[in-house]
C-alpha cells in the first residue's frame, strides 16, 4: 500500500453512517414525511443493501440526533418536529464572504425536512452595559440592533439579537441584515471569536416570542466576533450576537479538526 493510500485508510465512513445519511436525505427530500413511519428495518436493509445490524445502528444514530423516534421493536417514525442541528463552529481568517445566517439556517432546516422563515426588525438604540462591554464601546453609545425570530414550519425556534458598533454599521450600504457581508467587502476579516453557552429557563418575553411554556428550558448562545481590517493591525470586536434556542427542538454542534480528513457523522456530510 502506498503512502497516500495509508494516509486515507480508515477515513471512509462506517457503513451504518452512510445508511443514516441516505435516510436523512430521504427525509429532507420529502420522501419520508414528518410524523410518518419509516419502512420496516427489513425493507430498509433491502433498500440500502445493508445488514440488519447496520440498519439498527443507523436508526439509533438518527434517533440520537432527534430526527426519528424508535420503539422497542425497532419500528421508526420521523419526528413531527425534528431536532434541528446548528453548526456553531467557524474558521478564523476566512477569505470568502461569510455565509449569511439566513442561508445557513435555511440549509440546516432542509436537512431535516423543515421549511425555514424569519422575521427581522432593525433599529438604532443605546447600548446596554452587557453589549457595550462586549463591543468595547461606552455604555449608552448608539449601536445597530437587529432582532430576528427564526421559524421552522411556522413554529418559532430561535430568537436572535445582534448588535454592531455604530461607527462600523454606518459605513455599510443596504440592509443591516447584510452587515457581515458589507464588513467583509470593506476589508474586515474575522480573526477570533468568543462564545458563551448557558442553559436556563425562558424569560416571559422569550416564552411569548418562542411560544414556550413559562420556565421551559432554553439554550442561550452568545458570540463576539473580532476582526482586523486588511492593511491594519488593530483587532476589534465587530458584533455581539445573542441567540436563544428553544431547548426541545435545537442542537448545537461544534467541529474542531486538525487535518483535512472529512467528517461523516453529522448532517451535511457528503456521501458519493
Amino acid at each position: 500500500m502506498d503512502t497516500q493510500a495509508r494516509r486515507w485508510e480508515g477515513t471512509l465512513p462506517q457503513r451504518h453512517r452512510v445508511v443514516a445519511q441516505l435516510i436523512r436525505r430521504s427525509v429532507a427530500g420529502g420522501e419520508f414525511g414528518l410524523g410518518g413511519d419509516l419502512p420496516s428495518a427489513a425493507e430498509l436493509a433491502e433498500r440500502y443493501r445493508a445488514s440488519p445490524d447496520e440498519v439498527r445502528l443507523a436508526l439509533r444514530h438518527l434517533a440520537s440526533e432527534g430526527l426519528i423516534v424508535c420503539d422497542d421493536d425497532q419500528r421508526a417514525a420521523v419526528r413531527q418536529m425534528p431536532i434541528q442541528a446548528h453548526t456553531m463552529s467557524t474558521s478564523a481568517g476566512l477569505q470568502k464572504p461569510p455565509r449569511s445566517r439566513e442561508d445557513q439556517f435555511d440549509a440546516e432546516a432542509r436537512e431535516v425536512g423543515l421549511t425555514a422563515t424569519h422575521r427581522t426588525e432593525t433599529s438604532v438604540s443605546h447600548s446596554f452595559p452587557e453589549a457595550a462591554d462586549r463591543l468595547g464601546v461606552e455604555s449608552g453609545q448608539n449601536v445597530f440592533h437587529r432582532r430576528t425570530v427564526r421559524l421552522t414550519n411556522e413554529e418559532p425556534s430561535v430568537l436572535e439579537d445582534a448588535y454592531y458598533p455604530d461607527d462600523l454599521a454606518t459605513y455599510t450600504e443596504g440592509s443591516v441584515a447584510d452587515i457581515e457581508q458589507h464588513l467583509h467587502a470593506l476589508g474586515y476579516r474575522q480573526v477570533a471569536w468568543t462564545d458563551g453557552i448557558e442553559a436556563r429557563s425562558a424569560t416571559p418575553e422569550e416564552a411569548e416570542l418562542l411560544r414556550l411554556e413559562r420556565d421551559q428550558p432554553v439554550v442561550e448562545h452568545t458570540r463576539v466576533l473580532h476582526s482586523m481590517k486588511i492593511g491594519e493591525r488593530q483587532v476589534r470586536p465587530v458584533s455581539y450576537i445573542r441567540s436563544v434556542f428553544a431547548g426541545d427542538r435545537n442542537r448545537l454542534i461544534y467541529r474542531h479538526k486538525q487535518t483535512d480528513v472529512p467528517l461523516m457523522d453529522e448532517p451535511g456530510s457528503t456521501v458519493d
